[in-house]
């Protein structure tokens, strides 16, 4: 599978119609709720679910919040399965290697304002 990082989405994670064909998780859209949002394209028409589980490397997410992206919609043929958003992502330090093509993921222990 791959993931596509997007820091200007506010969600956690989204998954493109393939995702949802190869992965089986066609009961879990089906439990969802239409949603819409907004982006480069205008509005868009989605369905907001949960699944099970989600994981990335070594981070495990139980339960989370997700969009299926419907057909026609604007992602069926990208390259990618999975898009990462920046609510998940705003809980850890990014750390990119570009000459290993290398990501990794550290969870951020900075107090957050208010804490």
């Amino acid at each position: 599978m791959t993931a596509h990082i997007d820091t200007g989405s506010n969600s956690y994670f989204q998954f493109t119609p393939a995702a949802v064909d190869k992965l089986g998780l066609s009961e879990d859209v089906a439990r969802s709720h239409e949603s819409s949002s907004l982006g480069f394209n205008g509005n868009l028409k989605n369905h907001e679910g949960s699944v099970r589980n989600v994981t990335v490397g070594s981070i495990s997410v139980d339960n989370p919040t997700v969009i299926f992206f419907g057909k026609g919609m604007g992602v069926d043929k990208e390259l990618w399965d999975l898009r990462i958003g920046s609510a998940f992502m705003k809980d850890f330090a990014v750390m990119l290697d570009f000459q290993h093509g290398k990501m990794t993921l550290v969870r951020d222990a900075t107090p957050k304002s208010g804490e």
